[in-house]
């Protein structure tokens, strides 16, 4: 594919991201909720099996990646199949067919890549919670 074709993608993108008023946590100064994830505490937890600042790059990566794919959902929205439309007549009867196309299924994909995403986005939160909890833990010293 040529440069050109992929910023020309890229910009149907944005356009859809501004149309559509989509937003990740970086776009809104690492707010989500009450919560600023720029502002991430140290944890005791910090092992070489957690690290607070890998799972903040997640977080990010994770909403940012969302934003996209929920981008390129508006994007083929109006070319899916609607098996509702989609009728034969058999026997005296209306039958609703699917007939996938490939903006549907494109469509399909996207939408299972949002919920990936979705959990990959909340199992982050719940790491930086059992971080919190961790430190806290150690503090207290229980």
């Amino acid at each position: 594919m040529a440069l050109k074709q992929i910023y020309e993608y890229d910009s149907q993108i944005k356009k859809i991201y501004e149309n559509e008023n989509l937003l990740c946590v970086s776009d809104n100064q690492f707010n989500h909720f009450e919560y600023n994830l720029a502002d991430f505490p140290t944890s005791a937890a910090n092992t070489s099996e957690f690290n607070d600042l890998l799972n903040h790059f997640d977080l990010v990566k994770c909403s940012e990646d969302l934003k996209y794919f929920t981008g390129l959902l508006f994007l083929y929205k109006d070319y899916i199949n609607n098996p509702l439309e989609e009728v034969i007549f058999f026997n005296g009867r209306t039958i609703s067919i699917y007939d996938q196309n490939l903006y549907d299924r494109r469509y399909l994909t996207f939408v299972s890549c949002c919920f990936e995403k979705c959990y990959n986005y909340w199992d982050r939160i719940g790491d930086k919670l059992w971080s919190s909890s961790a430190k806290a833990i150690a503090f207290v010293g229980v």
